[in-house]
């Protein structure tokens, strides 16, 4: 269901959900490389460098507040639940 509705929603003539999530994860994968990662837990420069990219998508109306929400309230609940994501969707 999750499956048919991301394709009736996102897709394009760029190819599947799945491509296109995958293709971001490359290119994310490149650009968070040089930061450090200590057990599991994510860096202050790459919490900063995440709260960039969803800045620069966000609603103007949103900026002021996105940067303090990664680092401060998202990142420590972060790496655990996209980890069990990235599991579920290789398994798929």
């Amino acid at each position: 269901m999750l499956d048919d509705n991301a394709r009736e929603l996102l897709a394009d003539a760029t190819g599947s959900w799945q491509r296109r999530f995958i293709g971001l994860v490359n290119v994310r994968s490149d650009a968070y490389a040089p930061f450090a990662c200590l057990d599991g837990t994510p860096s202050f420069a790459l919490l900063r460098a995440f709260g960039s990219c969803l800045i620069d998508i966000a609603a103007t109306k949103d900026r002021p507040w996105m940067m303090a929400q990664v680092v401060d309230v998202e990142a420590p609940d972060a790496p655990p639940a996209l980890a069990a994501a990235v599991r579920k969707l290789v398994l798929q």
